[in-house]
């Protein structure tokens, strides 16, 4: 899953993080594994913006068999406070 803004009755609030879900099927079923990345785990240092909350937008996961790895990609923004 990805993080995302939420809208509640009190405004906007933001996901902890990037939560994983398994199957051996695309059609499912899907099991929650947990979450994966926090916003505390991402790092902003080389961006032109640094603020946290971050929206961590359609992450993909793959496994590198010669790394012996799994590697996770992202499009990252900026949370619009």
């Amino acid at each position: 899953g990805e993080s995302a803004k939420i809208v509640s009755e009190i405004g906007y609030s933001y996901s902890a993080g990037v939560s994983c879900y398994s199957s051996m099927s695309l059609g499912g079923p899907w099991k929650f594994e947990g979450l994966v990345m926090g916003q505390d785990d991402i790092h902003a240092k080389d961006l032109s913006f640094k603020n946290k909350p971050f929206i961590v937008e359609r992450p993909k996961v793959i496994y590198n068999r010669k790394q012996q790895t799994y590697v996770m990609w992202f499009h990252l923004d900026a949370a619009e406070l």
